[in-house]
């Protein structure tokens, strides 16, 4: 095998019979000086490595190395270390502290190696975060991860959330637990509406990490949010704080009111879509929290173009017409 430096982090690999077969890696290294010995020797300084595929459609599991293969632990990238392993060389040694400190450093150097995925040229013009996304791709799971390993998606997942590692839509980088994805093309539409003030605003992760968007189980891991119901009631008390609920007309109300209706529904356990047996929100005590806050906000249209709401300190008697087609001055 033939490894050769491109620069940037990038090395490319190649093996076979007169090395026509080659691979592209993305390599991150973190070389420091250790707090406890290695079998009773305390070292200057040691290195961890951490590699990643830049081939194929997504990334595969990958063995980690102490200097040679030992196994797969079910991670999606290479970790190289001067790990302590028994005379068999199956596995890395669980029990030592030399190695504990080793794997501490993983989840800094995952999180450098966004840096250098950021830094890659876009193989398509239109897929922006692609390599974004394949990053996100090698982020272990629970119960993915196994052994002495097993505990990493916890610990990474911890430090990604400390850090801004998500592109929004308006490509900034927030933290995880900033940014929201959206799976319902109806109330996406209806909060990209333009008369929105600039005091509204949702930070959706880009539509170009299609890995964030489908898997529910990173987004619970990192902390991403999906758009519920209690963004849309925050939605609607901006407007009313300040006084922009009349503007977005009543047709935009009345949808985004069926759609708190439709998220309510969703949320709940064994919750389906529009036109089920049993559609509807039950009187869970979301529901009813929701209900009660939308009773204090200026949502019901009168006729002289102002709102009420259906509960106010100074309420006044509402009345709805006996003809329809009076009230609309025909």
């Amino acid at each position: 095998m033939c490894r050769r430096p491109l620069g940037g982090g990038l090395v490319e690999l190649r093996h076979g019979p007169k090395a026509e077969h080659s691979s592209r890696w993305l390599q991150v290294s973190h070389t420091f000086q250790p707090s406890v010995p290695r079998l009773d020797v305390q070292l200057d300084q040691t290195t961890v490595s951490l590699a990643f595929n830049l081939e194929g459609d997504a990334p595969t599991q990958q063995q980690v190395y102490a200097f040679l293969p030992l196994r797969s632990y079910g991670l999606c990238f290479i970790v190289q270390a001067d790990f302590i392993v028994p005379s068999s060389r199956e596995a890395v040694d669980c029990d030592s502290a030399w190695n504990e400190l080793l794997r501490e450093q993983v989840p800094n150097l995952f999180l450098q190696a966004l840096h250098t995925f950021k830094q890659l040229p876009a193989a398509h013009a239109d897929m922006p975060m692609a390599w974004v996304n394949r990053w996100l791709q090698s982020i272990p799971l629970p119960r993915e991860a196994q052994s002495f390993f097993a505990a990493l998606p916890h610990s990474l997942a911890a430090r990604l959330q400390q850090s801004q590692c998500i592109p929004t839509e308006a490509n900034h980088w927030v933290y995880p637990r900033q940014a929201l994805v959206c799976q319902d093309p109806q109330v996406r539409a209806l909060l990209a509406d333009p008369r929105l003030p600039a005091v509204v605003t949702l930070q959706y992760a880009h539509s170009g990490l299609p890995i964030l968007h489908s898997s529910q189980p990173l987004r619970a891991l990192l902390g991403v949010g999906e758009v519920a119901h209690g963004h849309l009631l925050d939605v609607l008390r901006q407007l009313h704080a300040c006084s922009n609920l009349a503007q977005m007309g009543q047709a935009w109300l009345a949808q985004l009111l069926l759609c708190v209706f439709d998220s309510l529904h969703q949320e709940q356990p064994g919750g389906g879509g529009y036109g089920g047996p049993s559609y509807g929100p039950r009187a869970t005590p979301a529901a009813k929290a929701a209900t009660a806050d939308l009773k204090k906000l200026l949502l019901l249209p009168l006729a002289g173009g102002s709102f009420a709401a259906v509960e106010s300190e100074h309420q006044q008697p509402m009345y709805f017409p006996l003809d329809m087609d009076d009230a609309e001055g025909k």
